[in-house]
């Protein structure tokens, strides 16, 4: 919020970088949830 509030980071920008983020954490737990099933 620090960053953003400076106007260094774009609101797409910063939007861009949180749905990379959810995609991979949500990958990582579908994985470990898989692995600890089986």
């Amino acid at each position: 919020a620090l960053v953003f509030g400076t106007g260094e980071v774009k609101q797409r920008d910063m939007f861009r970088a949180g749905l990379v983020l959810n995609l991979v954490s949500i990958a990582v737990v579908a994985l470990f949830a898989y692995y600890v099933i089986l």
